[in-house]
């Protein structure tokens, strides 16, 4: 049987891996790599002097400013990964595997700056598609300022 991808998004988990990454004793450049993506992180760690508190601060403002981009990016990732039985197969053709019975993988998109997995879970990273999404969303804008003022 094919495994199914599902797209789930899950805001505790992604704080979670926020936290996780910001502190990873293995992995300490990921610290940088996030707080050089987000300087304004960096910034709210600094000044609510937690960094639970502002990781969470961060998402969601970072979530509600960005909301139609991401929902947009989310939709396409949906879409994309509905085909994955038919990649899936391939693959498993390709290497002469069996998929196990009963697995099915889950997808959820979060903004860190890398896309790290854990058993049956995989995060993907979305803030390079989200920051197209912006750039064109602004470049249309100033190309046609009146499609501005149409749609608010």
């Amino acid at each position: 049987m094919i495994p199914k991808i599902l797209v789930q998004i899950d805001r505790e988990q992604e704080i979670a891996l926020f936290l996780k990454f910001l502190n990873h004793p293995e992995f300490p450049n990921h610290r940088t790599n996030i707080l050089q993506v987000f300087p304004t992180l960096k910034e709210l760690i600094i000044e609510l002097k937690s960094e639970e508190v502002a990781v969470r601060r961060f998402l969601d403002e970072f979530y509600t400013d960005h909301k139609s981009e991401i929902e947009l990016v989310i939709q396409d990732s949906k879409e994309e990964m509905a085909q994955s039985p038919k990649v899936l197969e391939a693959l498993g053709q390709a290497m002469d595997y069996n998929w196990p019975d009963n697995i099915n993988y889950v997808a959820v998109p979060t903004i860190l700056p890398f896309s790290p997995f854990q058993h049956h879970t995989f995060f993907f990273s979305i803030i390079g598609q989200v920051k197209a999404k912006l750039v064109l969303w602004r470049w249309r804008y100033m190309k046609y300022p009146t499609l501005f003022f149409l749609n608010t």
